[in-house]
């Protein structure tokens, strides 16, 4: 029953984190079939640094604001977190928790299926004490998450427009994530 328990908080924890926190976000539901593959793939490569994205004003904020979707999205598809890992803070609890909850899923032999975030818009702010805040509209595609190989998939519908408030610190010559909040 713990560990019922747990994994649906975890769950939980990410679809709060990847769709939004609002009240209005949809509920889990199970799709109508679905065959878990639960591999990670260890060919697959994660999306570089683009030159845009280094330094430390705002339009490399937004640049960087872009490649952290880009590797959240491929942490996603293939289970390897390492270089999404490289874009935040330990202090960027939200950041931490998907993190760890993608790695718990593929190694429970689990999968996340789905195309992750799209951003529509970024609008960065104007820098104080090193510290910037990002504003992402992004679309959030429906994903199906098998937390283990043994589990039934659960289906999340995803939403149209979620705003994602970056907040961003300078850390050696760029920017790293501190934390992220959601609004619908």
């Amino acid at each position: 029953m713990r560990r019922m328990t747990v994994l649906v908080g975890a769950v939980t924890a990410l679809v709060l984190v990847l769709t939004g926190c609002g009240s209005d976000n949809p509920k889990p539901s199970r799709p109508a079939s679905s065959s878990a593959s639960p591999s990670a793939s260890p060919s697959a490569v994660a999306p570089t640094m683009p030159a845009e994205a280094k330094g430390t004003g705002p339009e490399a904020a937004k640049a960087f604001v872009r490649l952290f979707v880009e590797r959240l999205n491929f942490a996603g598809a293939h289970g390897d977190t390492e270089a999404f890992r490289e874009l935040f803070t330990n202090g960027c609890r939200a950041c931490i928790g998907v993190a760890d909850f993608i790695d718990k899923t593929y190694s429970n032999g689990g999968e996340i299926r789905g195309s992750g975030w799209h951003a529509l818009t970024v609008r960065a702010g104007d820098i104080q004490s090193k510290r910037i805040k990002v504003d992402a509209l992004v679309r959030v595609a429906e994903q199906d998450v098998i937390p283990e190989a043994s589990a039934e998939p659960q289906h999340f519908d995803g939403a149209a427009r979620v705003m994602k408030h970056f907040r961003l610190a300078q850390s050696d010559g760029g920017w790293k994530v501190v934390g992220i909040e959601s609004r619908r």
